[in-house]
């Protein structure tokens, strides 16, 4: 009985030594029996991603050019427009004042309150004229 038990184990121990050496994980493609495939798709992989990153890149440029050429001096200009628009209002009415506790708009010395809530946040020269009208004034 022992010698066919060492028989057996020295069968195991050919068996073992005839089989190719096994491959780490990972370096087989599920598909294919080599790890040539899957050093060409590793390297598939990687150039695709670093063309993804270049054009990730040159949208954002081309993004960021359109956003310093176009869209910035369109709202520079904007907003200076809308600040000239208040210093002119604050030069022709300067007795319009604004109490943001009460949350009213009045005339310097009068009696009468426009609720802030009915003036636009960006008021124009006309809306400024009603609301100065509407409190009695010139």
């Amino acid at each position: 009985m022992l010698g066919a038990m060492h028989d057996e184990a020295m069968r195991q121990r050919e068996q073992i030594r005839r089989r190719p050496p096994s491959r780490p994980r990972g370096m087989d493609a599920p598909d294919s029996g080599s790890g040539i495939e899957s050093a060409e798709e590793e390297i598939a992989g990687a150039v695709l991603s670093a063309a993804f990153g270049l054009l990730g890149r040159a949208i954002g440029k081309r993004v960021r050019r359109g956003l310093d050429e176009q869209v910035y001096p369109a709202l520079d200009a904007r907003w200076q427009q809308q600040r000239q628009e208040q210093l002119a209002i604050a030069a022709r009415y300067p007795d319009l004042c604004g109490c943001l506790r009460d949350q009213v708009v009045f005339l310097a010395g009068g009696s009468r309150t426009v609720p802030l809530a009915e003036v636009t946040n960006q008021i124009t020269m006309a809306q400024a004229e009603a609301i100065v009208s509407r409190l009695g004034g010139q």
